[in-house]
């Protein structure tokens, strides 16, 4: 069990194969979730179509993860009986149906990431994607499945989602795709590659209209820009503090815009208009539940899917858990800070601003950047610690880089 190449860390199962088996392990399970987060983000699961290839490929993946979480991860002792007695409750609370969520699933990829070469899933994950993407719109332009959905329109005109479950959530997928291309192509970015960018942009807000999709990723656009031409901005110690301030400001703001929201006045009137009825959707849960230490069940239909994920989280969960999130983006953007890791720094800025508007920047499948967190909270040091724009540089030989 003890690890002679890591002498803080223990692992089941060690070995001359044992790290290719990590990887491997890792990889498969990944792209499994991958494949199966965007087959639930589709209109094919309401036309029982693939349903059971989906539930055995999820199958698959939960094999692969726990294989690698449980065998092939170093871990302190505190760790190990940690995540053991995490992934003991997880196959608790799946045991006798073990039908596929995207949630619990994206669960088991974050705790496989420890110790993953994470930048090469950044590859894999935009060809899943992009592939998917284009069969999905296929199959809408030819009629298999619904362009638009019922009653989803801006001033009486139908959004197309082409296939998705919804326009904004086709918006969250090419969302992942941009910051993902990022992720990969930073460092050599040319002028082909800022004028695809911008133009998914524009694709983005006109054509399933989806505002603040579109404003995240002119928001990262433009933090990669500043960053790739202003080469020692994160050398300034008002810079860094300002990147990792981010989260909480971005909840405070979210906080205040709700609270300070009055129907009828002329300018928050505007601002609800071109937050497509946010604000007011922010100042009714405010009013309906308020901030409680555990919160309460977001039953309201209205408030239900409430796009703001520290608003949501705030009033349906509770202010520890609030906290909770807060901090873990807040830690996860002082560890790319202080790594000089401007690709994901540009990313995660992008994405806690569409976090104030949207709950999809919470999962994986749209948001590779939550796939740092699990290394940030078990503390590895900076010197193994995996990005997804370059391995760690004592991490080169285990991945095979």
């Amino acid at each position: 069990m003890k690890d002679k190449k890591n002498k803080a860390g223990l692992r089941l199962l060690n070995g001359p194969d044992a790290d290719r088996w990590a990887v491997n392990c890792f990889l498969g399970g990944a792209m499994l979730y991958f494949v199966c987060a965007l087959y639930s983000h589709t209109l094919l699961p309401q036309q029982n179509a693939l349903q059971a290839p989906v539930q055995l490929l999820y199958l698959c993946a939960v094999v692969l993860l726990v294989g690698k979480i449980l065998l092939f991860t170093r871990y302190t002792r505190p760790q190990l009986a940690a995540v053991v007695l995490i992934v003991g409750v997880w196959l608790a609370s799946q045991w006798g149906h073990f039908a596929f969520s995207e949630e619990p699933l994206a669960v088991l990829v974050l705790l496989a990431a420890k110790d993953a070469p994470l930048h090469r899933v950044v590859r894999p994950y935009l060809a899943i994607t992009a592939a998917g993407l284009a069969i999905t719109a296929g199959l809408a332009v030819a009629g298999v499945l619904p362009m638009t959905i019922a009653g989803v329109d801006r001033e009486g005109i139908l959004r197309p989602a082409f296939g998705f479950y919804h326009p904004n959530t086709l918006a969250a997928t090419v969302l992942g795709l941009f910051a993902a291309w990022l992720l990969l192509r930073f460092e050599r970015l040319g002028w082909a590659d800022w004028a695809v960018l911008l133009a998914a942009a524009v694709f983005v807000y006109k054509v399933p209209n989806s505002r603040m999709a579109a404003l995240a990723m002119l928001a990262m656009l433009a933090a990669a820009a500043l960053l790739k031409v202003w080469d020692r901005v994160l050398e300034y110690p008002a810079a860094r503090l300002l990147c990792c301030l981010a989260p909480l400001l971005t909840a405070l703001a979210s906080l205040a815009a709700g609270t300070l929201y009055r129907q009828g006045a002329s300018l928050w009137d505007k601002l609800n208009a071109l937050s497509s009825d946010r604000l007011r959707l922010f100042h009714l849960a405010g009013q309906s539940y308020g901030i409680t230490l555990l919160g309460k069940p977001l039953n309201d239909p209205e408030i239900y899917a409430l796009d703001n994920l520290f608003l949501r989280v705030l009033y349906g969960y509770g202010v520890v858990l609030a906290l909770v999130v807060v901090g873990l983006l807040t830690l996860l953007m002082l560890r790319c800070v202080r790594l000089r890791a401007k690709p994901e720094t540009a990313v995660l800025l992008g994405m806690t601003l569409y976090a104030a508007c949207e709950g999809a920047a919470a999962s994986p499948s749209y948001n590779l950047a939550l796939l740092l967190v699990i290394g940030c909270l078990c503390g590895v040091p900076d010197g193994q610690f995996a990005l997804l724009s370059r391995p760690a540089a004592d991490a080169r030989g285990a991945s095979g880089v």
